[in-house]
């Protein structure tokens, strides 16, 4: 007699997903900022001089030349005024080349033209007509005043520009879970 056995079999389940990944994209627009500077003001006094003119001795001398001799001095003169004047305005242009670099070029020369320059105020001695003439000039001191105006910043900042696209999840089954039984060796042989 053989007794029945059971065979089992059994197959588990199989799941498998797929999941892409989720995208991100985060952009960052750039700010807006404007710079406005106000002109400072500038205010510039020159108080007026002091003018002095003596002619006595040239009133004595006039006599004395003729007119070949005093229209000589009077074109030397001219003359030599021309060239301080042609020196003057290339020195004043170098100072004005000079400005990128710093330094106030255009009060320098206001100050060397205001008269101030020369130490005791004298801008002139001498005259037109040559010697006998004083000219005397004192000058008062330039006064500049700077009023320095505000700077505006004005800055609008963007916000972000957040795109996302979340991940997906995608699950199937691979393999069905399954059981089988099976009966093997049903024989019995009984006699009687």
């Amino acid at each position: 007699m053989q007794l029945a056995s059971l065979s089992i079999r059994s197959t588990p389940l199989l799941l498998n997903w797929r999941s892409p990944r989720g995208e991100q994209e985060i952009e960052q627009p750039r700010a807006n900022m404007q710079i406005k500077q106000e002109a400072a003001i500038v205010e510039i006094r020159q108080p007026l001089g002091e003018l002095q003119i003596d002619s006595n001795e040239a009133r004595e001398n006039i006599d004395m030349r003729g007119p070949l001799r005093r229209t000589s001095d009077n074109a030397e003169y001219g003359y030599n005024k021309v060239m301080e004047a042609i020196e003057q305005a290339g020195i004043e242009g170098d100072q004005l080349r000079a400005f990128e670099r710093g330094g106030n070029a255009i009060a320098d020369i206001a100050f060397e033209n205001s008269i101030m320059f020369s130490g005791e105020g004298v801008v002139a001695a001498g005259s037109l007509i040559g010697d006998g003439i004083e000219i005397r000039y004192e000058a008062k001191p330039v006064e500049i005043n700077i009023t320095p105006r505000g700077t505006k910043i004005e800055t609008t900042i963007q916000p972000p520009v957040h795109k996302y696209t979340p991940a997906k999840v995608d699950a199937y089954v691979k393999q069905w879970n399954r059981l089988d039984i099976e009966v093997v060796g049903l024989n019995v042989n009984v006699a009687r």
